[in-house]
């Protein structure tokens, strides 16, 4: 799961939005002037009006839109020392948007802004130069555009630059001094809330800040009350695991419930554990699986091959039932063989047959799409059967079962109990590396596929009886 990512990620969508902005930037124009009068005040070398004009154009505000025509006008009100239009002439050079693209030209027009003192100007060329790979990136002058960004009071470049002595890019790590920076821009108001998430996290750590979890959830909950949910979807993750913070699984699901109503998709799919097995709140299995299909859509790659069945809680694996031989393991533990038997097993679990695909030429899958296959073992995120016809009379000749869990301690006990629990059916495991392990015994054999980075242990039973 993932419970952070570099705050620059957030500014990007501010490099668009500074330019449909920009009307209210130009102090020379009112709100109830006419595109005419502007003109007149353009033409007369008003170069701020020529600003507000463009402005107009590039957001049809009381004429036609028309890029083209807004370029021409900032680049005009630009070359008469209007700072802001220069940086808005630059965006429009590097998007495109009335003009060919041509990146060069539009550093030079950042440049122009930030050399001439206008510091929203310096932070633009460094969101260009940060995003841009060719030529290689320079993280010092990045952090020295920041830098004046930031003494030029624009809290997002404060908040960039505190990540980066935070982490150590392009400057020497200083922890305190990443603390003082996420606090000013903390304070500045909502257009900088996720810095008080970042602060937060470093006094729940005691990271150049004393450690005070109590200023930590202060912190966390500003943050999500600025709508900021990646700080709901963190604070949440901490009630839930119990680290750093007291476990408290009702505060957790409030808190995901919040993020995941502004598309977290990690708080969506942690939600979707929490209500399909009533973890701080009354089980709802149908909204376990309405939640588990958002956070897929939202992007949450586990969530796509996960069923509401998967949680991160280790339940002690379910006792071996004695087998005949070779893969009636699975048929016994799963009391499947047929494909009627599988779709009866599957509906009867509280799950929908999936068999919308074909495994290969001359093969007929069928899989599980939510439902309670606890009694398989633990984290059975998916059941996957595979039979040997492209139609539902075939025999079955593999299953499939992948099982998931979050987090690293979580995952190695998963692994440790499952190869032990698979050891005593089919013996010792050959090992062919670190991940991945086979078995065999009469009319059965077993590979196991391991991704301890990705929470996932594959188990696939191949009947050859």
């Amino acid at each position: 799961m993932r419970t952070a990512s570099k705050p620059r990620y957030v500014h990007r969508i501010a490099l668009l939005a500074a330019l449909f902005a920009a009307t209210v930037s130009f102090p020379a124009a009112a709100a109830e002037e006419t595109a005419e009068s502007l003109q007149k005040r353009c033409d007369a070398s008003d170069w701020a009006a020529c600003g507000s004009l463009a402005a107009r154009y590039s957001t049809a505000n009381g004429v036609a839109q028309d890029e083209t025509r807004a370029t021409e006008l900032y680049l005009k009100a630009c070359d008469g020392g209007v700072l802001i239009a220069c940086s808005l002439a630059a965006t429009q050079h590097l998007h495109g948007r009335g003009v060919a693209k041509n990146a060069a030209k539009a550093v030079a027009l950042y440049t122009k802004a930030c050399d001439s003192g206008y510091a929203n100007g310096c932070y633009h060329l460094a969101l260009h130069y940060d995003e841009d790979t060719e030529p290689a990136k320079d993280d010092e002058k990045i952090v020295d555009l920041l830098t004046k960004a930031c003494d030029g009071d624009i809290f997002e470049a404060c908040t960039l630059l505190a990540f980066r002595y935070q982490k150590g890019q392009g400057v020497v790590k200083d922890l305190p001094k990443a603390a003082a920076l996420y606090r000013a821009a903390c304070d500045a108001g909502a257009a900088t809330i996720q810095a008080c998430h970042w602060l937060a996290v470093l006094h729940l750590k005691g990271d150049g800040v004393p450690k005070d979890a109590a200023k930590a959830v202060a912190l966390f909950q500003k943050a999500c009350d600025g709508k900021y949910h990646a700080a709901c979807s963190l604070l949440g993750t901490y009630y839930y695991l119990g680290k750093d913070l007291p476990k408290d699984l009702p505060k957790a699901a409030a808190f995901f419930e919040r993020a995941c109503n502004g598309d977290n998709a990690s708080a969506c799919h942690l939600l979707s554990f929490m209500y399909s097995d009533g973890d701080g709140v009354a089980p709802d299995k149908m909204k376990g699986a309405t939640l588990l299909a958002k956070a897929c859509k939202l992007g949450e790659q586990k969530a796509c091959a996960t069923t509401v069945a998967a949680t991160p809680t280790i339940v002690a694996p379910a006792a071996a039932k004695p087998a005949a031989s070779g893969c009636q393991i699975v048929k016994v533990g799963l009391g499947v063989d047929t494909v009627a038997s599988v779709e009866r097993d599957i509906k009867a679990r509280g799950g929908t047959p999936n068999t919308g695909g074909s495994g290969g030429i001359g093969k007929f899958t069928m899989s599980t799409l939510s439902g309670d296959y606890s009694d398989g073992g633990p984290g059975v995120a998916a059941v996957i059967y595979a039979f040997d016809a492209t139609g539902p009379a075939g025999r079955l000749i593999a299953v499939t079962i992948s099982r998931q869990v979050d987090f690293g301690a979580l995952y190695a006990k998963l692994a440790t109990d499952r190869k032990a629990a698979l050891t005593k059916v089919f013996g010792a495991l050959k090992s062919k590396s670190a991940t991945e392990h086979s078995g065999a015994t009469a009319g059965c054999t077993l590979t196991l596929t391991e991704n301890p980075d990705g929470g996932w242990f594959y188990e696939v039973y191949r009947l050859s009886e």
